[in-house]
């Protein structure tokens, strides 16, 4: 599959799993010998790109729409098609998707085809806010999970455009936790509502389970109202915000338990993570969720502060339970949640449209 040129589209290279996917796909492909370029408007994540060696290229208009910004994208994208002979574009978004097929329209190439995984960010409604539009923009559609499909049917999108592939990472690096009276729980994710870290903070104050901590890594607009909740429940000592952190992986070896009380998602990243290290999890019963984890985790109702409280002290209480679970969870990462994986697959679907 020499000299396919393929770019790939995001708003931004943040702190989110989105992000975390398209650096581990692009690896992937140069791998096999495609030409991945990846565009966006910047962001944390951008030394990532440097330091895995792919090509990137940096414009102040993906991520603020505007109209003026929507006549800059569709500029800086036609000048990249044409200059890097690009054959296929890989969106992230909505508003990439659509800027995108605009400019494939704009130069007469009809045969750039264009895809969007739907990673949802957000939109906790994405399926019945996008589909009817990407059944004009998208040629593609991959969704993370059989229930994101089955919403995207169901609020129009075409069945013959959508394909389920999970996301898949690399395993991260294990190492062994340090001998300690304390049990760790800890979750990694941007704060904001989604994520649903005020029911977690909650839950922590309420458990009378000696040793128990709590490491929160991440950032975001939530951040000084977090912190608050902290310390008017009086749990500073107990409950850490971390703020963004690129070792993430030594930061989840140092957990006993993986939370993530998410109040929506498709098929988090974070998950993946903590499912290589074989890491004991609870989730919210959400979207994706419940076909990631399988019977490797612990499933709760979203915004309910009492399921938190009873599933972390089940796991604190209980070593050979959180064995267990782990050992399953890394099971399963092996089996269905790989880089090479999701890889091989999507690598099925560029086939589709560049007769490979």
């Amino acid at each position: 599959m020499n000299n396919i040129s393929l770019l790939m589209i995001t708003p931004i290279l943040g702190q989110g799993g989105t992000e975390i996917y398209i650096l581990n796909l692009a690896e992937f492909l140069k791998e096999k010998d495609i030409n991945p370029i990846v565009m966006s408007d910047g962001g944390v994540r951008e030394n990532e790109i440097s330091n895995k060696n792919l090509k990137y290229i940096k414009v102040k208009c993906l991520h603020k729409r505007s109209p003026i910004n929507i006549f800059k994208a569709i500029y800086h994208i036609a000048h990249v098609v044409i200059r890097e002979n690009i054959q296929l574009i890989h969106a992230s978004s909505i508003y990439t998707t659509i800027v995108s097929k605009i400019v494939t329209v704009i130069l007469l190439k009809p045969y750039i085809k264009v895809l969007i995984t739907l990673h949802g960010g957000p939109n906790r409604n994405i399926e019945k806010t996008s589909a009817k539009l990407l059944n004009i923009f998208a040629d593609k559609v991959v969704a993370l999970s059989e229930v994101a499909k089955e919403k995207l049917i169901k609020f129009g999108l075409r069945s013959e455009k959508i394909k389920v592939i999970y996301n898949g990472i690399k395993p991260l690096k294990k190492t062994t936790k340090e001998t300690t009276d304390k049990i760790v729980v800890g979750t990694c994710g941007r704060l904001t509502e989604q994520k649903g870290h005020k029911f977690l903070i909650e839950a922590i104050s309420k458990i009378e389970v000696p040793g128990v901590q709590c490491l929160i890594a991440g950032d975001g607009e939530l951040r000084n109202e977090l912190q608050k909740q902290v310390n008017e429940l009086g749990v500073s000592e107990r409950v850490k915000l971390l703020g963004f952190r690129n070792d993430i992986a030594g930061l989840l070896n140092s957990m006993d338990v993986f939370v993530l009380p998410s109040l929506w998602e498709q098929l988090p990243i974070s998950i993946l993570e903590a499912m290589s290290l074989g890491k004991p999890i609870i989730a919210t019963s959400v979207n994706g969720v419940p076909e990631e984890l399988g019977d490797c985790g612990i499933l709760i109702n979203p915004a309910n502060v009492e399921e938190i409280i009873n599933a972390v002290e089940l796991l604190v209480k209980n070593k050979e339970l959180r064995e267990e679970l782990g050992r399953k969870a890394e099971q399963r990462f092996y089996k269905y949640f790989r880089q090479e994986v999701m890889g091989e697959k999507t690598l099925e679907v560029y086939k589709e449209f560049l007769d490979l």
